[in-house]
């Protein structure tokens, strides 16, 4: 194992590469599509089974060291002991997605297999070890992204009639409070996840949510048989408690449903506002520790359409926000001016195209090829610089961003092969009218296709 080459092609065997293409199949297909316990434990047992062993294979002198501290923080992680440092990271970083289940710890029985496999050697499959590698890599970054999430800024109480507190809630395994009176509990729910990426993270996604908080939370928990909803129209005042502040609510069947107010233990309002069928509405109040009114936002259908900040009694600022309804109508006008531009692009290469020069500039055979698969780098790096001065421009998340860039490069590659042995070079500016046409055409597309996820999302 002294050879980088002989160590890397230990992943590159069979036991290796099983594991690993099963636990991506289940990561992006089986956990969608089935969801259940058996694609939960297939990711545990096949991420114990490859991740000691590739890191084993860059370290071979420390592999009990690697297996022993993997198996140490299996269980960590498992436990709640993690959920400090979990929430930390989701909060600031990005979110991570744990549930709390003891009998996962079972998959732990898979280290002594991966060891096992580790010492032996088995047959390798025709693949580049390098490949391997950063397929390895990619699994392990992209399987610690959770499935997205909506957190709420204002609270959100669901009612249930029950005298028992649901299992999941219990255990924690999501991001929810219970709250327990005779016959009833309050479900508090402090964020919830959601089966796709919004395409802006705006209050429009959270209202769609909020709509359907109920079912959506209803089908998150384990649901006993003794648990049902209060009746549509009943009608129930509660003072939910908590360490530093008394939240005083209104239902209206399991939703929240008038007003609200929430209060320090030590009787100072902090909070007042509205909410209708569940939905913040209207004007909501946030006060000081001196009981004077720090921030108004004011909400049309759950979308903020104004903020305002006062200090010392004088409103200080006033800022007027956009609803998603806003939103679709800038992005047409970005799209008909984008449009127009790359229309006169279009013109303007046609225009310098038939224009008759002295000579031509030579360029062989060789240096095409390599221009075609070096000035797309370029057209990506300028839509993407476009794409920084328009105001909700399309931005996917990190994965997808790699994925897109890598397909852009790989569909500009041909049409820059076409552009430079098809068409008449005349002169150095040329390059750039043909970089630059391609660059608006990306940014036109990626608005494009947001536009049509911002309508039918």
């Amino acid at each position: 194992m002294n050879s980088k080459g002989f160590k890397l092609a230990k992943i590159t065997e069979y036991p290796f590469l099983i594991a690993l293409i099963l636990l991506l199949l289940n990561d992006h297909y089986l956990k969608e599509k089935f969801h259940n316990g058996i694609t939960g434990k297939l990711s545990d047992f096949c991420g114990l089974f490859i991740f000691p062993f590739f890191w084993s294979v860059l370290f071979p002198t420390r592999k009990r060291e690697i297996y022993f501290s993997t198996a140490l923080l299996f269980v960590l992680w498992k436990s709640p002991w993690s959920q400090s440092f979990i929430n930390s990271v989701s909060s600031s970083l990005y979110s991570i997605n744990r549930v709390i289940d003891i009998t996962d710890l079972t998959a732990l029985t898979i280290l002594p297999l991966s060891f096992l496999c580790f010492k032996n050697t088995y047959r390798n499959a025709h693949l580049n070890p390098w490949i391997a590698g950063v397929i390895t890599v990619f699994t392990f970054c992209a399987t610690s992204v959770s499935r997205p999430f909506q957190a709420f800024e204002n609270p959100q109480y669901i009612l249930l009639k029950t005298d028992s507190i649901p299992e999941a809630a219990e255990e924690g395994t999501y991001d929810l409070e219970v709250h327990k009176f005779r016959g009833m509990v309050v479900v508090e729910i402090k964020r919830i996840f959601i089966t796709e990426d919004p395409v802006l993270e705006d209050d429009y996604q959270k209202t769609r949510v909020q709509k359907d908080l109920t079912r959506k939370l209803l089908s998150e928990l384990n649901i006993r048989r003794d648990i049902s909803l209060p009746a549509v129209n009943s009608i129930t005042v509660l003072i939910i408690s908590h360490s530093a502040y008394n939240d005083f609510v209104s239902f209206k069947g399991s939703r929240l449903d008038g007003s609200f107010k929430r209060v320090s233990v030590n009787n100072e309002l902090l909070a007042e506002g509205y909410y209708k069928n569940g939905i913040e509405d209207s004007t909501w109040s946030f006060f000081d520790k001196t009981k004077r009114v720090k921030i108004k936002k004011t909400y049309r259908n759950g979308e903020v359409i104004k903020v305002e900040n006062w200090d010392q009694f004088r409103l200080s600022s006033v800022r007027n926000t956009s609803v998603r309804s806003d939103v679709i109508r800038n992005k047409c006008f970005q799209i008909a001016i984008l449009s127009v531009f790359l229309t006169g692009l279009i013109y303007l290469i046609v225009k310098n195209y038939r224009r008759t020069y002295s000579e031509e500039i030579r360029i062989s055979s060789l240096k095409r090829t390599g221009l075609s698969f070096i000035l797309p780098i370029f057209s990506i790096g300028l839509a993407q610089f476009i794409s920084w001065f328009l105001p909700n421009a399309y931005s996917p998340h990190f994965f997808a961003f790699i994925a897109e860039l890598v397909l852009s490069y790989i569909v500009m590659v041909p049409l820059f092969l076409l552009v430079m042995f098809s068409f008449r070079i005349r002169t150095d500016a040329d390059f750039a009218w043909y970089v630059l046409l391609l660059a608006v055409g990306l940014v036109l597309l990626r608005e494009v296709v947001q536009l049509n996820d911002l309508i039918l999302r």
